[in-house]
């Protein structure tokens, strides 16, 4: 992890004189297999608990896309546990959620 770095940008050969300046900047190849490392192992959390939604015997209670995973079921309870099992990955592995991105639709 970087912190305090300033970017700048370059366009077709020349190099802008004013900076971006960034707080956290991650820059590595290997930011992306230890996100999937982290992701996966909460993923495969929730589709072992056999808990939320399916379509026939096939688990779907947490389809995700890039960096976000949706939680769906059926009942209060299960979602919960759901819940559960994502707040001990998370504090296991030292990830944060991003509050802001965070949000319950019911469509019962």
């Amino acid at each position: 992890m970087y912190r305090d770095m300033s970017v700048q940008v370059k366009w077709n050969n020349n190099l802008r004189q004013n900076t971006v300046r960034t707080r956290n900047l991650t820059r590595s190849t290997l930011s992306p297999v230890l996100y999937k490392r982290y992701v996966n192992t909460t993923l495969n959390a929730l589709q072992a608990s056999g808990l939320g939604a399916h379509i026939g015997n096939i688990n779907v209670s947490s389809p995700s896309c890039a960096n976000d995973i949706a939680l769906l079921g059926c009942k209060g309870h299960e979602l919960q546990s759901l819940l559960d099992i994502v707040q001990y990955s998370i504090g296991r592995d030292l990830v944060t959620i991003n509050p802001v991105k965070s949000e319950i639709i019911n469509t019962v």
